[in-house]
């Protein structure tokens, strides 16, 4: 790891707001396309 790497979270999440733009109602998503499709699926009401 090099000195300019600490501090520093580079994973890569999905991330989300239900409702609208400044929700403050959070989720993460799933990464893989598929499960995402059945996440929705699961969650038609939310936009």
């Amino acid at each position: 790891m090099s000195p300019s790497d600490v501090g520093f979270d580079h994973r890569l999440v999905q991330t989300g707001v239900i409702g609208h733009a400044n929700s403050d109602h959070p989720v993460i998503l799933p990464m893989d396309a598929y499960e995402l499709d059945l996440w929705r699926k699961a969650h038609p009401s939310y936009t």
